[in-house]
């Protein structure tokens, strides 16, 4: 262990093999060889630091992941792959067996930081998305938005959005909105008329987001869906676009007699702080039938005057005050 601060990188080697040597005849490993060994893999010299880290790769015992995470911002590249071929696996396992207690927040935190690893999770989540339990491969694709995958698995998304199972569906129609091909548009296209609400939903979403809505007459029957989320998303998109009929309808949305609707329908006037219709979302707020509606529009009329107040120094309205 003296020998690592030697000049002599092959004296530094050579102590390193002898370090090897004795604790491969050790019944166990305790910490503090390994953090002895952790300290030849900081070593300037890649020979020295790649054997180092090899070693460490393959041996469990207590606290290797802390070393290990040290080395995934080693210098050397090969060092940095041999730790993070160890981390990143058993990360994205643990991952998965918290993932129900996670909000989506901290999931998708926890992917992005995986993800600037050298590794690549790729054949993990094939599998995944192959595994015939719906759990499982809805996991894999909320995984494949939260780290901008989805563009390799294409194919996959698309057979996926086919599937029986609406829950995948409904995410992989939402991640092919990520990937902005031919292909995927018309595949979002296609899920325009799917039977369930959810897909029917993001479909909408997705195309607006990829500026790719080409079907306004499609929109335009949707917009008076039966489905809150589709319809919804549909006078979202109507909207965006600038049509005539997106009012008109937000209105009839907001007093339709399902409360359900009602609620979409402020969710829609909240997201693009649309004063044109707060008279009816003040009307809901003060005599609305259902509690939960009354309180929900009495916050969005609260966001709406605050959209209409003039910044201060600046003389203007906020944009989202004109989004219709």
């Amino acid at each position: 262990d003296r020998l690592r601060q030697a000049p002599d990188p092959l004296v530094r080697l050579t102590a390193l093999r002898g370090l090897l040597g004795q604790l491969s005849t050790s019944p166990g490993v305790g910490p503090a060889p390994l953090e002895r060994i952790a300290r030849f893999a900081e070593d300037a010299d890649p020979r020295v630091a790649t054997l180092a880290a090899h070693h460490l790769a393959r041996r469990g015992g207590e606290g290797i992941e802390t070393i290990l995470s040290r080395l995934v911002s080693s210098p050397h590249e090969r060092v940095r792959s041999l730790a993070a071929a160890r981390l990143v696996p058993r990360g994205i396992e643990n991952l998965w067996q918290r993932w129900p207690r996670l909000d989506r927040h901290r999931r998708n935190a926890c992917i992005r930081a995986l993800s600037k690893l050298p590794f690549d999770p790729r054949p993990i989540l094939e599998r995944r998305l192959h595994s015939p339990d719906p759990q499982k491969r809805w996991r894999a694709i909320e995984w494949l938005r939260a780290a901008e995958m989805a563009s390799g698995f294409q194919r996959r998304l698309i057979r996926l959005a086919a599937g029986r199972d609406m829950k995948v569906a409904s995410a992989a129609i939402a991640a092919l909105a990520g990937v902005g091909s031919h292909t995927a548009i018309a595949a979002l296209e296609v899920a325009l008329k799917h039977p369930d609400a959810r897909v029917r939903s993001n479909a909408v979403e997705g195309l607006a987001k990829l500026r790719a809505v080409r079907h306004t007459d499609r929109l335009l029957k949707m917009a008076d869906d039966d489905a809150n989320r589709p319809r919804a998303s549909a006078i979202a998109a109507l909207l965006d676009l600038g049509r005539v009929e997106a009012i008109p309808a937000l209105v009839r949305m907001l007093g339709d007699r399902r409360p359900e609707h009602r609620r979409s329908a402020l969710w829609v006037t909240d997201q693009l702080g649309l004063v044109d219709v707060a008279r009816h979302v003040a009307e809901l707020a003060v005599s609305d039938s259902d509690e939960t509606v009354r309180q929900r529009a009495a916050e969005v009329v609260s966001r709406l005057i605050d959209t209409l107040k003039t910044p201060e120094g600046t003389g203007e309205t906020p944009p989202r005050a004109n989004a219709s």
